[in-house]
């Protein structure tokens, strides 16, 4: 069996408008060629650098990412665990790709012996002012209220706000890895990640950790095997890495 993870693509970033439609093709074209090699694909959030269902309003712009996610959809299953920038998808997401699930709160999937919990990450943050502004935007009255503004509006809004995120100075390298590692759970034989960007894979106790990396800056993915990890990276159609289990 072999599961692919993917996630932090942050479709319809402004920061990003140079890359979008490359970033969009080499996507489809990575779910056309790779997707049906694996027995499921899951996506790890933030797919989308906002995404908001106004009842039955969906957002544009995506058509392509979208038809691509369907004919995954039709032959594996498909998981989508909302990020922080895409926390409001659910029942439109569903009806417009049959067959993807959205699953909050974590995915928790075996594979032969081991216990894998797969999760987009913003939810393990132990900023107490970040898990207050997630916890208000993922609370159902906020959702409801939302849906008064005017899409025009409202993601207009919602993009300014990610652009504004973006201008934090960046962490060090080994200060992440070392905050990813912390913030971990240790009750699983594999914890996989997205939300940091930064491919890394290290272990926690008997914990093995994967942050598989983003569609973002790079065009990288990760396979999970009964036996080991591996790292691509599709636009160069390269492994990376690979990292047998303990």
């Amino acid at each position: 069996m072999k599961i692919g993870v993917v996630g932090d693509a942050h479709f319809g970033a402004r920061a990003f408008a140079h890359t979008e439609a490359e970033r969009r093709q080499s996507f489809a074209r990575f779910l056309r060629e790779k997707a049906p090699e694996f027995q499921a694909l899951v996506i790890l959030g933030d797919l989308f650098d906002f995404w908001f269902e106004y009842g039955t309003v969906l957002p544009t712009g995506f058509e392509e990412v979208l038809c691509a996610l369907r004919g995954v959809a039709r032959r594996v299953p498909v998981y989508f665990l909302p990020g922080n920038h895409d926390l409001w998808v659910g029942p439109g997401l569903e009806r417009a790709v049959p067959g993807l699930r959205v699953v909050r709160k974590g995915l928790f999937l075996t594979l032969g012996t081991r216990r894998i919990w797969m999760i987009h990450g913003h939810e393990l943050s132990r900023d107490w002012g970040a898990r207050l502004v997630h916890a208000v935007l993922g609370n159902p009255v906020a959702t409801w209220l939302y849906r008064w503004v005017h899409p025009d509006v409202g993601i207009a809004l919602a993009r300014w706000v990610a652009l504004l995120s973006r201008m934090r100075e960046p962490e060090n390298t080994e200060v992440l890895r070392q905050k990813i590692l912390s913030r971990a759970p240790t009750d699983y034989d594999l914890v996989v990640m997205g939300h940091y960007h930064l491919p890394f894979v290290g272990r926690k106790g008997n914990t093995t950790v994967l942050v598989p990396g983003d569609w973002l800056l790079h065009r990288i993915y990760a396979e999970i095997l009964p036996r080991s990890l591996r790292v691509w990276d599709f636009s160069r159609n390269r492994l990376l890495a690979e990292f047998p289990y303990p």
